[in-house]
């Protein structure tokens, strides 16, 4: 079981589970990120296993029978994750971060094992909670695109589909040079920044880019129509990366 941090008393590791129950004892919604994994026929048992570990961990106290809160300093330590009004997510395939602000300052979450997430404070912005770990990301992108500014279209679908299509040999339905890109991909990496808006958090911006190894990196974006709503493979370079990420930090709430 994980220890307290003495000093403001943030958990140094939560689970998902443990973060939504916490979220609904604030009257919260739990982020997005924090969504369960569990069957729905399973869910009612986690959510009451997880209330059970914030008993024991002193994080909440029973008053009455019917009536369980957070401690008000669990609710402190924890509230720019239970009612953030600015979050940044950053994922890189399997690695997963979060960083959110509310005005009991900046706490960065991290997901180093499935829904297990270690928790530290940073410091104001939010917007910059995440930078040395995004900055680390883009520093192994050694290899520019060979052709700057190049685009392909792919159908957001085969894209999301592309690990399984190449297993079973679906790269030959697709065009030579897009198969060949997706063979190359070595990580999807996203970052995406939710403001506050009224009572709810929504997605105000994301940047998106495939690291394709010796093929560079290339931005994923939007190409416009519908259906399967194609998008539009561009190549880049770590640099464009930075800037592109430096507009996206710097967008007003």
């Amino acid at each position: 079981m994980s220890t307290i941090v003495a000093t403001d008393l943030l958990p140094t590791t939560l689970s998902s589970e443990e973060l939504r129950a916490a979220a609904r004892l604030a009257g919260a919604r739990a982020l997005p990120a924090f969504a369960p994994g569990w069957a729905q026929d399973e869910l009612g048992i986690a959510d009451a296993v997880a209330l059970r570990v914030l008993l024991a961990r002193g994080l909440a106290e029973v008053h009455d029978p019917l009536d369980v809160t957070l401690t008000a300093e669990a609710r402190s330590a924890l509230g720019p994750l239970l009612d953030p009004y600015a979050v940044v997510e950053a994922v890189r395939e399997t690695q997963r971060f979060l960083a959110a602000e509310s005005a009991d300052g900046v706490v960065v979450a991290e997901e180093r094992l499935p829904s297990v997430w270690y928790l530290r404070r940073a410091a104001r912005p939010v917007e910059r909670a995440l930078l040395s770990t995004v900055d680390i990301w883009l520093d192994e992108l050694t290899v520019a695109a060979a052709a700057p500014g190049q685009r392909m279209v792919v159908e957001a679908g085969t894209l999301a589909r592309a690990e399984v299509l190449l297993a079973q040999g679906g790269a030959a339905t697709l065009p030579g040079m897009l198969a060949e890109l997706l063979s190359a991909v070595r990580a999807r990496c996203t970052v995406r920044t939710l403001r506050q808006h009224g009572l709810s958090l929504r997605a105000a911006s994301a940047v998106v880019w495939l690291d394709a190894g010796a093929a560079g990196p290339w931005l994923v974006q939007p190409h416009g129509g519908t259906g399967d709503q194609p998008l539009a493979l561009v190549a880049t370079d770590a640099a464009t990366l930075r800037t592109t990420l430096a507009d996206l930090f710097e967008e007003s709430p």
